[in-house]
């Protein structure tokens, strides 16, 4: 870990990006870091349902995520997020090209998905589903 930590700071200062990349190692907490966020990579070749795509799409930070069975069961490509198979390095760095430019697609995709949060996974949504099997269960059958 260490030594792929001292090379990536070493590429990053050989690129000129020294000021600009910073390597937090492990947050704790994150939600104090999405505001900062101009886009959100999530690179992952294996997840279920990452929480940080939720915390994400809470922060109105945009997405470009690989297209896994848990990120597509909560976004969709090309309306609330850009998903790119994982291990596509070159699809990623396309998808992400394609945002930094346009700034208002970026934001139409983080607008989407901050609504699709609220609507679906809130813990008001979370509480009226749960709600919702036990009104399910506990009705009486005819």
């Amino acid at each position: 870990m260490w030594q792929c930590s001292t090379r990536l700071r070493a590429q990053a200062a050989a690129l000129g990006l020294g000021e600009r990349v910073r390597f937090l190692g492990y947050v704790g907490e994150m939600s104090a870091l999405y505001p900062a966020l101009d886009m959100l990579l999530l690179t992952s070749r294996y997840e279920g349902l990452p929480i940080t795509i939720l915390e994400a799409m809470a922060a109105g930070v945009p997405i470009v995520a690989s297209r896994l069975d848990g990120v597509q069961e909560v976004l969709a490509d090309g309306e609330d997020c850009a998903l790119v198979t994982p291990g596509d390095r070159d699809g990623f760095a396309a998808r992400v090209s394609e945002l930094i430019p346009q700034p208002a697609l970026a934001r139409h995709y983080a607008d989407a998905a901050l609504a699709k949060v609220r609507a679906h996974y809130s813990a008001e949504a979370m509480t009226r589903a749960v709600e919702a099997v036990y009104c399910q269960y506990l009705e009486p059958r005819a």
